[in-house]
């Protein structure tokens, strides 16, 4: 869970007063706690599709990890 304090402060004070936090879409991201959080706090969230590969790039590394295992194990 999101810890406030950390988020809180961490947030404006490496990206100044206009970040935007970004997460996947997924499931346990969506929780009516987070969002309930997010906004109470006026946190932006960067919208974009549930477990997208072009904005999370180990979606793609557990790709090939998976390819090159079958190539050597068949």
């Amino acid at each position: 869970m999101l810890q406030q304090a950390s988020l809180m402060t961490e947030g404006p004070r490496l990206c100044g007063n206009s970040w935007v936090f970004q997460q996947d879409n997924a499931a346990v991201h969506n929780a009516r706690l987070t969002k309930d959080f997010f906004r109470e706090n006026n946190i932006t969230l960067l919208d974009h599709p549930t477990c997208s590969p072009d904005l999370n790039p180990i979606e793609n590394i557990w790709g090939w990890m998976i390819g090159d295992f079958k190539i050597i194990h068949h």
